[in-house]
């Protein structure tokens, strides 16, 4: 299997960091940039549960941010839907 280019790979660590804090895959997938609080660091999920970001996390979010200066990493969404979200998962686990 090839590697991921450097965007989608950012992009897929901030959605396994998000799954390892324990937010479901729909949940992590429907976070907005507004949903992320990098300075107090916290994630809002779902019914305004606030979830503490790990260093993972963070770090996925600068790499993001280094990936595409100027512009927030993911406009509206982490840009995937759910089935996606679980079918990058299932392969990555395949792959390790």
């Amino acid at each position: 299997m090839r590697a991921l280019p450097p965007l989608p790979r950012a992009r897929l660590e901030l959605l396994s960091a998000l799954l390892e804090l324990g937010l479901s895959v729909p949940e992590a997938c429907t976070r907005t940039w507004n949903d992320l609080d990098r300075e107090r660091r916290f994630v809002v999920g779902y019914k305004q549960r606030y979830v503490t970001l790990g260093a993972r996390a963070v770090g996925a979010v600068e790499r993001l941010e280094r990936l595409k200066p100027g512009r927030r990493p993911f406009e509206r969404r982490l840009g995937w839907n759910a089935d996606t979200a679980g079918g990058w998962l299932k392969r990555v686990k395949t792959d390790d």
